[in-house]
């Protein structure tokens, strides 16, 4: 009696027992881990438990992502997959040997037959285009740029030829007296040696000198010699091509003196019967205004082209020579053709 009533105390506490002990932990394998694929190859590794929390569109990574079976329990991410499915050949889905948060492997030296390391380019979003990363390259300075930048050096020279256009120069008295007769010149050649120096970007300060040859109508070996030395600022805009040269639209203003040389000037001014015949020169302020362009076909090298006038400030005054004369303004047409260097 007393062995049966202690039997089934037992029984009763063994039961009880059971009844109150703990849950056994979960499996793992009851909350699986998953790896997220984005379409732009971002991947995430998370708990199966984990994916309803938040709906994920994958709006920084090119739309939703899809979703692999995951093995948690390996050192690096693999895909695996069942024995109904076959493995797929996708590039994204193939396995990645990405090492763990808690492991870390340093990585495989390149050999010296492998390609040369890239810079890596990620572009999550596709509408940014290659000027967008030029602007971003240019901000931290890699100098990474579709277009060559201009940078231009400090000092230049240039030179230049071309004919020379002189318009009728009115003749104002000879030997005090009034007349209404005018010089008249044929196409000359003008020549020009200009050295300059930028001040910035766009401007530069030039100084030049030059000379001017036109043969006179007045007699048959008479001509007209000026040399003019001047010194101004001269505007530059350059206009990057791509794949192409640099085009330099230019412009300037000069100012300066010029000396004037007359030979053997032979004609009977209007008004008066006395032939005159004689040769002089004076020294007289001129200015001058240019326009051209400038095509770099090499590194510090340039094509130019332009247009120039040159004219004296008024009438000229009495002449160095004991000839009476007094000439009105005169202005001079050139077209320059030459080539520009930097130093």
């Amino acid at each position: 009696m007393h062995f049966t009533a202690l039997f089934s105390f037992f029984a009763l506490w063994i039961l009880s027992a059971n009844l109150w002990a703990e849950d056994p932990p979960a499996s793992p394998g009851d909350d699986p881990y998953v790896m997220k694929i984005y379409p732009d190859g971002s991947k995430t590794v998370m708990r199966w438990s984990e994916i309803g929390g938040n709906l994920d569109q994958g709006e920084n990574h090119g739309g939703p992502p899809r979703f692999v079976a995951w093995d948690g329990s390996k050192s690096s991410f693999s895909k695996v997959t069942s024995a109904k499915q076959p493995a797929s050949t996708r590039p994204d889905e193939s396995p990645v040997s990405v090492s763990s948060p808690t492991t870390s492997t340093p990585p495989k030296p390149s050999s010296p037959g492998s390609n040369p390391p890239m810079r890596e380019m990620n572009y999550p979003d596709t509408t940014v285009q290659p000027w967008d990363q030029q602007r971003e390259d240019r901000a931290n300075n890699t100098r990474i740029t579709l277009v060559e930048e201009y940078d231009p050096d400090e000092v230049y020279g240039r030179l230049q030829v071309g004919p020379s256009f002189v318009r009728s120069q009115s003749i104002n008295s000879i030997n005090g007296l009034p007349t209404s007769s005018q010089l008249s010149f044929d196409t000359g050649l003008r020549g020009s040696f200009e050295i300059g120096g930028h001040l910035s970007r766009y401007l530069s300060l030039e100084g030049n000198v030059g000379g001017i040859w036109n043969s006179s109508q007045q007699s048959s070996d008479g001509w007209l010699l000026q040399i003019p030395i001047m010194i101004g600022l001269n505007g530059e805009f350059p206009i990057p091509v791509e794949d192409g040269p640099r085009l330099i639209p230019y412009l300037g203003v000069d100012a300066g003196g010029s000396f004037m040389l007359y030979n053997n000037l032979e004609f009977t001014p209007a008004g008066q019967t006395a032939l005159y015949d004689d040769s002089f020169g004076f020294f007289t302020p001129v200015w001058q205004v240019r326009a051209g362009i400038m095509v770099e076909f090499k590194d510090n090298w340039a094509f130019t082209a332009g247009y120039s006038y040159l004219g004296s400030w008024g009438a000229i005054g009495e002449p160095v020579s004991t000839s009476n004369i007094q000439l009105g303004s005169i202005g001079t047409s050139s077209v320059d053709i030459g080539l520009r260097t930097f130093f």
